[in-house]
């Protein structure tokens, strides 16, 4: 964790804490993959060294990151758009991507209304072409759930964009379960 925060980069420099995190997280999980007995004191004491040398850059007034991201393009937007594949993780991906919402996790399919004029999450309207559409996209991911799903993945109660499970299934993973 030192050296990722101190020169893990290619570049030399290190990696922002969140970085870092994440890279913790990623050798956590490789490692129980190839059979390695991890213990959770084992990826605490990890993560208690991160903790610790990311409030020590704090201290000394180092800040890493890129911090805000900048808005995608355009051109950005339909290559993501049609990145996503035609599954209902990809029908969900679709909804989320144009829409940019805050925080989809926290959403129930109740707070998200459909109207002539757009979707309502808090203000997101109506595009003129439906391949980038938050509307249409919603609309679809709405219809594939419905279609591929548990009859209570569509109540008002669950979760307006629910995981999906490596098999392709509706999950939990994303929060409040009805």
């Amino acid at each position: 964790m030192t050296w990722i925060l101190r020169d893990g980069q290619t570049s030399g420099k290190g990696y922002a804490a969140t970085s870092a995190s994440m890279h913790l997280v990623t050798v956590a999980v490789s490692l129980r993959q190839r059979g390695c007995a991890l213990t959770r004191d084992d990826q605490a004491a990890a993560r208690k060294a991160l903790d610790g040398l990311a409030v020590r850059l704090l201290q000394e007034g180092e800040r890493r990151g890129r911090g805000q991201a900048v808005a995608a393009e355009m051109p950005d937007l339909y290559r993501v758009v049609r990145a996503c594949p035609d599954t209902l993780a990809g029908a969900r991906d679709k909804a989320l991507i144009p829409s940019r919402a805050q925080d989809p996790a926290g959403l129930l399919a109740g707070d998200v209304a459909l109207t002539p004029r757009g979707m309502v999450v808090s203000v997101i309207n109506r595009q003129d072409d439906p391949e980038i559409c938050p509307v249409e996209a919603c609309t679809a991911y709405r219809a594939c759930l419905a279609a591929e799903a548990p009859p209570r993945w569509s109540e008002p109660t669950a979760p307006a964009f629910v995981g999906v499970d490596r098999h392709g299934g509706a999950s939990a993973a994303w929060s409040r379960t009805p």
